[in-house]
């Protein structure tokens, strides 16, 4: 059984996609502005998603 996907998925896939493309690159310049190393790169980027989502939960 092959699962196909609707049009409904695949448009939420590319919403999705670009989502996380976007938080990425804002993470980055965030990163640039502040000097932050890659290191805490991750750091920022998860922090950013969890502002977008509206959790609260500290890292």
């Amino acid at each position: 059984m092959t699962y196909q996907l609707t049009e409904s998925d695949t448009y939420d896939k590319a919403h999705q996609d670009a989502d996380d493309w976007r938080t990425r690159e804002i993470a980055k310049d965030i990163a640039k502005r502040k000097g932050v190393s890659c290191s805490n790169l991750l750091y920022c980027s998860i922090h950013l998603l969890q502002l977008q989502c509206g959790s609260m939960h500290p890292l």
